[in-house]
């Protein structure tokens, strides 16, 4: 019967990735791209580095849109309040990821010489695909027992290999890096930091959400790994 319950969650998990891949990497990354498709003079002067670091921020959030799942059972988010949060965040998504550009076109640009800003751009983008790397490598980790809100399913099991074996919460990471990294490669100074500061503490609010909801329901399970 327990296997029979499991089988039937990885089947609906498998099903949620093919609705991702129909509908909802294509809005996620029409609508993260809003101002460069809407108004793409707002981008003049961008280099081509500028365009591939907006490609690969595209592309993983793509992935993590694909493998982040839509169904979370008869389960109810205990934590509404955060989820609310990160919804809001999303909806500025356009003009949040347009933010390190400006800073760097009407400050930085008069500043920073262009040898150090194709190098700046460089190591952005590095730190970038790490993140993007990371925060894909756990969502594959979680597998079904990943949920787009904060809950636990029945027959939730705690995920200690991979990334989860070396790393406390490798997901967040990969999204601290990830945003950090996309932010410094527009050589942003103010939006890397204010980026950083504010994903450190929506991150560690989440994390200790997450952490009291799996003590109280695995309990010893999850202090002994």
């Amino acid at each position: 019967m327990r296997r029979a319950r499991q089988g039937s969650e990885l089947q609906l998990w498998k099903q949620n990735i093919v609705k991702r891949k129909l509908i909802g990497v294509p809005i996620v990354m029409i609508y993260m791209n809003l101002l460069l498709i809407l108004w793409p003079q707002s981008y003049d002067g961008a280099t081509m580095l500028n365009l591939l670091t907006v490609l690969l921020f595209s592309v993983f959030i793509g992935g993590d849109v694909l493998l982040r799942p839509l169904w979370v059972g008869e389960e109810k988010d205990q934590f509404r309040r955060s989820t609310i949060v990160i919804l809001l965040l999303f909806l500025a998504v356009p003009f949040l990821l347009h933010l390190p550009y400006i800073e760097y076109q009407a400050v930085l640009q008069q500043f920073i010489p262009s040898s150090t800003a194709l190098v700046v751009g460089v190591i952005g983008n590095l730190v970038l695909m790490c993140g993007g790397v990371l925060m894909v490598w756990s969502r594959i980790l979680l597998g079904p027992s990943d949920t787009p809100m904060i809950v636990i399913r029945n027959h939730h099991q705690l995920v200690t290999h991979g990334a989860y074996r070396h790393i406390r919460h490798p997901l967040y990471m990969g999204y601290i890096l990830l945003l950090f990294g996309y932010a410094f490669a527009f050589d942003s100074l103010l939006c890397s930091s204010l980026i950083t500061v504010l994903m450190l503490s929506l991150a560690k609010s989440r994390m200790d959400l997450e952490e009291k909801l799996l003590l109280a329901s695995l309990g010893r399970s999850m202090v002994t790994t």
